[in-house]
């Protein structure tokens, strides 16, 4: 199969206002936000990630769906 490497690709962070935002320079991107909800800034975050960095036939949102939000 080959060698795996494992990344992380962006910090969904708590704000001092009680904000969250989506951390995606680790992976070329901005940082997004501020949002109200952790789940807004996610949602933002898997996103982003679809567009701009996972491979095309990524099944990430698949799977991810099947287990539910952490809001």
């Amino acid at each position: 199969m080959g060698r795996v490497l494992i990344e992380r690709g962006s910090h969904v962070e708590p704000k001092s206002a009680g904000e969250w935002t989506a951390d995606l320079p680790p992976v070329g991107g901005r940082v997004l936000g501020p949002f109200a909800k952790r789940g807004a800034a996610l949602a933002a975050e898997v996103a982003w990630l679809e567009q701009h960095w996972l491979p095309v036939n990524s099944t990430y949102s698949e799977q991810g769906a099947e287990h539910g939000s952490d809001v």
